[in-house]
């Protein structure tokens, strides 16, 4: 409608690149997430994430194809109790 990407969709994209062991044995602690510049309709977009395997965090960046960064976040996830 506004030829813009709503800001939740920024995170579906950061979250739908987590693995889904991560998804299936654990829970998303925390989120810390940045909009920096809008994506528009039509923008190619890419969802990096690197993940820190010693404190089972992920690091998240949006970018259209020209490499502008949208949105950034970092993902906490943390053991579900058995």
């Amino acid at each position: 409608m506004n030829k813009h990407v709503n800001n939740i969709r920024y995170l579906q994209w950061a979250l739908d690149s987590i693995p889904d062991e991560i998804i299936d044995n654990n829970y998303l602690h925390s989120i810390d997430g940045r909009f920096i510049a809008e994506a528009q309709y039509g923008d190619e977009i890419t969802s990096f994430t690197d993940r820190n395997i010693s404190d089972n965090s992920f690091v998240h960046t949006i970018r259209t194809h020209n490499n502008k960064i949208c949105a950034t976040a970092i993902t906490l996830w943390k053991e579900r109790v058995k």
